[in-house]
């Protein structure tokens, strides 16, 4: 099971539906419209792990630009 957490280089906080990843050289605001997304990321990062195969269909767009952007990397323990 592929699993990703959050770059190290990345804090995030949350504002109403929305979430702001901040780094010292990039700030992306993600705007989160449904209810399962949300959720699913609120969940992910509590935990601080953000299982794939649980990301909600509507949000698979959005999990792949964290992942382009380096918002997101592997697991490293599960590599």
């Amino acid at each position: 099971m592929v699993n990703y957490v959050l770059n190290p280089k990345f804090k995030v906080s949350k504002e109403h539906h929305s979430f702001i990843f901040t780094s010292h050289e990039h700030e992306y605001l993600l705007d989160v419209t449904d209810l399962a997304s949300y959720d699913f990321m609120v969940k992910s990062i509590d935990r601080n792990v953000f299982f794939k195969d649980e990301v909600p269909k509507e949000f698979t767009e959005g999990f792949e630009a964290l992942i382009q952007l380096h918002v997101l990397e592997i697991n490293s323990v599960t590599k």
